[in-house]
């Protein structure tokens, strides 16, 4: 069955002896507009490397240098920037304790420490003819001897490796040197014409 402006209406009877009656209600809609085609996924983009900044530093070890997985990385205070992951860090620095640590860098980080200072045991000893005071050599109580600004009341003591200045007062002698002491040693100090350290 057909009309114009109107859907075809299609449909299948069997017809037998008695008469058939086929009422058809045309209808007409609109057709459906077509789906717009799917738009392709993004293609994703692999994933940028992300850094952090990174900020250490040994606020009492001037000369200290940074190591990061065993390898020298630079000298303190260190700033850079560095890809997430886990690190091991180690600061040394002449006279100081090293510091060791395993990070987690996920974030910006900043690292302040204070070294553990390193000390050497020392004596002071005047030799046999350093002065002699009324005929007799002298000894530490005959002298004000200062180390490093601080007047000192025994001959033995400890202080930091490094260097070292000390001051002797004799009357109107002055005598001034610097020295060095090294970690590891026990250290005899022996004033003359300059330092000796045993």
């Amino acid at each position: 069955m057909a009309k114009e402006g109107y859907p075809d209406f299609q449909t299948s009877v069997l017809v037998g002896q008695s008469p058939v009656t086929i009422i058809a209600t045309l209808g007409w809609s609109k057709p459906p507009a077509p789906l717009p085609p799917m738009p392709k996924p993004p293609v994703p983009k692999p994933p940028s490397p992300q850094f952090f900044p990174v900020y250490i530093d040994a606020a009492n070890a001037v000369r200290a240098s940074l190591y990061r997985d065993s390898t020298f990385v630079g000298s303190l205070p260190y700033r850079g920037v560095w890809k997430p992951g886990i690190y091991s860090l180690r600061i040394v620095a002449p006279g100081y304790g090293d510091y060791i640590d395993r990070i987690m860098l996920n974030a910006p980080l900043t690292i302040r420490v204070n070294l553990p200072a390193l000390y050497v045991d020392y004596e002071i000893k005047m030799p046999q003819f350093f002065a002699t005071r009324d005929g007799r050599p002298v000894e530490f109580k005959d002298m004000d001897i200062y180390l490093d600004g601080q007047r000192l009341a025994s001959p033995f003591g400890r202080a930091t490796s490094g260097t070292h200045r000390l001051i002797v007062f004799l009357h109107e002698l002055r005598f001034e040197a610097d020295f060095e002491l090294t970690v590891g040693k026990y250290a005899v100090i022996e004033p003359f014409l300059g330092i000796r350290v045993r």
